[in-house]
């Protein structure tokens, strides 16, 4: 079941990169996936249910790069949970894994696509199609 869920995540990123979150249908994520639209439904509760699930995927992505880079977890701190600072060696390295991750690795580099994709005309999160941007 877990890569079923893994699988609709990553088709379903690859196709809000290309097209844009509005324009992909909960079928065609189905179809991109090799399932029809109510298996899906038995994983997610609707395509929203699907970005939120690819956010938190992001965010502890990120969270996990920072621990191996034994960077701070908590804001305000300069040190990592060893106690260690986060020497500038430390945050370098740390950036230069960042940038492989978002740019070179599938899923944060669809992501990244999904966030820098260019959108129509837009007055502040409203676009011609009177839809949000997300």
């Amino acid at each position: 079941m877990r890569d079923t869920k893994e699988r609709i995540q990553s088709e379903a990123l690859r196709l809000f990169a290309e097209n844009g979150y509005h324009a992909v249908t909960v079928e065609q994520i189905a179809a991109a996936v090799g399932i029809k639209a109510p298996s899906l439904y038995k994983h997610y509760s609707g395509k929203r249910a699907i970005l939120d699930s690819i956010l938190r995927r992001m965010e502890e992505g990120d969270l996990q790069q920072a621990r191996d880079h034994q960077m701070p977890e908590e804001n305000g701190t300069a040190e990592n949970p060893a106690g260690e600072p986060a020497t500038l060696e430390r945050v370098a390295e740390f950036s230069r894994a960042q940038f492989h991750y978002w740019t070179e690795e599938g899923f944060p580099s669809h992501f990244r696509k999904l966030l820098t994709r260019k959108w129509p005309a837009c007055t502040g999160n409203i676009c011609p199609t009177g839809q949000s941007r997300i």
